[in-house]
């Protein structure tokens, strides 16, 4: 830095003081509500959609994974949606839509995965397909992860004030495949708090989570102040001097 030239040296920290405080207050006003992720490794073994907890171990296996949201572009995961129910009906010929396109990618039933396709005729087909090509293809690279959900994939659970923005999504790390699952939140009203879990110590972890971000953030906004106070201090007498 050109020491020659001090009122470029106080315009930087005049933009960085603002930015950091800038930062520091989005970090405070995060602190209302505090999440939980867990990663589960999704396989498909001898026709049963396995979920196997990072954290713990344990398997959730067919009819209990398929109550999961793994992804959000697989209808009947989970089963017992509305969604759900008018594929299978479809599925079965019970019933026929019409349409160039669908919110759904793939469709899960029993044990199965299927492509769905529109035809010429704007109908519906439901292709089966092996369930690797279709994790292959709906899976996001974990290079587009955050620091948050990766956290979550290489500890297998993980605690945050800032939400995520792939929950509920196959993605592809190290050759194999998880799905990223909010398992715990914890909402801080003015006077009181609401915590659902799914019966670990979270409700716990997120008071703690929640003052380490609230301190850091006062922090951070006490360092923008003070850049910002000295920037626009220095400029001043400057611009005065002249």
């Amino acid at each position: 830095m050109n020491l020659q030239h001090p009122r470029a040296i106080y315009l930087l920290l005049l933009v960085l003081g603002i930015a950091v405080l800038l930062t520091g207050g989005g970090i405070a006003d995060s602190e209302t509500k505090v999440q939980q992720y867990t990663a589960f490794e999704v396989t498909h073994e001898d026709g049963e959609l396995v979920l196997t907890d990072v954290d713990t171990g344990e398997e959730r296996r067919d009819a209990q994974a398929s109550v999961t949201n793994v992804d959000e572009n697989i209808v009947c995961l989970p089963t017992g949606t509305r969604e759900c129910s008018l594929a299978f009906r479809e599925y079965n010929g019970e019933v026929n839509s019409t349409g160039i396109s669908s919110e759904f990618r793939y469709a899960y039933f029993d044990g199965e995965f299927y492509r769905l396709t529109a035809t010429n005729d704007f109908e519906f087909e439901f292709e089966r397909t092996d369930a690797s090509d279709a994790f292959a293809a709906l899976a996001l690279d974990s290079d587009r992860l955050t620091d948050t959900e990766r956290d979550a994939l290489e500890e297998g659970k993980t605690v945050s004030t800032q939400p995520v923005p792939h929950p509920n999504h196959l993605v592809e790390h190290g050759g194999k495949y998880y799905t990223i699952l909010q398992t715990g939140s914890k909402v801080y009203g003015d006077s009181d708090s609401f915590c659902s879990s799914s019966g670990d110590d979270f409700c716990d972890r997120a008071d703690v989570e929640r003052w380490v971000d609230w301190i850091w953030g006062i922090g951070l906004g006490i360092l923008g102040v003070f850049g910002a106070l000295v920037g626009g201090g220095g400029l001043l007498r400057e611009y005065r001097s002249d």
